[in-house]
């Protein structure tokens, strides 16, 4: 099973991002959200991956953070949510603004998504009402009394924060550490860029 890619962007078409592999490009579809943060072509990208048969395919599903591919997999459980609903929705909604939607019973934020209807709504509220703090942790929300997101070892929200993560951790530094430092960094600078979390981050890191 493949669980990562870990790759350069060779681009993207319908829906998925192709990422290159030494030299074997993947397909993943991905959420409009996912796809909008990738780097440029050519650009390092990590994409955390699902394994899926939709209609007899082998499909192959990216993520741009471990809170987005457990939302996916909670989505999927629901009765009548496919893939491609459970994708339609986290291209409009961040896993930490779904989560919150479910908890509140907001029904109207979640048929937001293409394809999603009153009925699966209601469905998904139903379903997962009572699950959704187990992973509230993995967006960023609600990671405990005076603990800074991140604190946990997950990827703050934001494409610029997930992007300054996944380039620490091409630089070898373990997920978790990096997603601290960038959180941290966060605390501070609250409005920075790519190249600003990073150079931050690193110092944090480094000790200095």
């Amino acid at each position: 099973m493949i669980a990562k890619l870990k790759g350069l962007v060779e681009g993207q078409e319908d829906s998925a991002a192709l990422i290159d592999v030494n030299g074997v490009v993947y397909r993943a579809l991905c959420s409009s959200r996912t796809l909008g943060g990738l780097p440029a072509k050519g650009q390092a990208t990590v994409l955390e991956t699902e394994y899926l048969v939709i209609q007899d395919v082998p499909t192959l599903i990216g993520f741009g953070t471990l809170a987005e591919l457990e939302a996916f997999r909670l989505l999927v459980t629901v009765n009548g949510v496919g893939p491609k609903a459970a994708l339609a929705i986290l291209s409009v909604h961040a896993p930490d603004m779904l989560f919150a939607a479910i908890a509140n019973g907001d029904a109207k934020a979640i048929q937001a998504a293409k394809g999603v209807g009153a009925k699966a709504a209601a469905r998904i509220i139903t379903d997962l009402r009572d699950k959704v703090g187990a992973f509230a942790g993995l967006a960023g929300s609600a990671t405990g009394a005076g603990m800074p997101a991140g604190a946990t070892g997950a990827t703050p929200e934001g494409v610029a924060a997930q992007d300054a993560v996944s380039a620490l951790t091409n630089l070898g530094y373990g997920q978790p550490e990096a997603a601290r430092a960038v959180a941290s960094v966060l605390q501070d600078e609250a409005q920075a860029d790519v190249s600003t979390l990073i150079r931050l981050a690193l110092k944090k890191l480094s000790g200095a």
